[in-house]
C-alpha cells in the first residue's frame, strides 16, 4: 500500500509568516476597493461633466462603462 498523504507544510507555520499573509491579503483588497472607489469617482466626473457639456445617451453612458471597465482591468 501506498504511504498516505499528509497536508503538512515544508515549515511550521511561525508568526511572521501568519503576519505576512494577512498583510498580503488585505493589501489585495484594499488595491481592489481603490481601484473600484477610483472608478466610480471617475465615473461621476464624467457624467458631471457630461451634463454641463449637452452630450448625448451615448457619451454619457457608454464610453465611461467601457473606460471605467479598462481602468478596472488595469
Amino acid at each position: 500500500m501506498a504511504d498516505p498523504v499528509t497536508a503538512q507544510s515544508e515549515a511550521p507555520l511561525t508568526e511572521e509568516k501568519f503576519f505576512d499573509d494577512r498583510l498580503s491579503f488585505w493589501g489585495s483588497v484594499t488595491s481592489a476597493t481603490m481601484k473600484v472607489a477610483a472608478s466610480v469617482l471617475f465615473f461621476c466626473a464624467w457624467l458631471w461633466w457630461c451634463a454641463f457639456a449637452g452630450f448625448g445617451f451615448l457619451h454619457v453612458l457608454v464610453l465611461p462603462v467601457v473606460v471605467g471597465a479598462i481602468f478596472v482591468l488595469l
